[in-house]
């Protein structure tokens, strides 16, 4: 939702992967609906902006886990 010249995104994003360790996040959403797939904006969300939260790390069977860098 368009506030000014900032947008509101509503909604939840799940299974991001290392999530929780990422300082920024990639989120998309669409931003005209009547557009199609061209309609579709993607936006980078930072830790600790109000609103945004991390929630419980789930297991997924089945999946690999994640890649480790040191």
């Amino acid at each position: 939702m368009k506030d000014g010249n900032s947008y509101v995104l509503n909604g939840n994003k799940v299974l991001i992967s290392t999530g929780k360790n990422s300082n920024i996040t990639v989120a998309t959403a669409y931003t005209s609906k009547e557009k199609k797939h061209r309609g579709i904006s993607a936006f980078v969300v930072e830790k600790g902006t109000p609103g945004f939260s991390v929630g419980k790390e789930k297991i997924r069977w089945g999946s690999a886990p994640p890649t480790r860098w040191n």
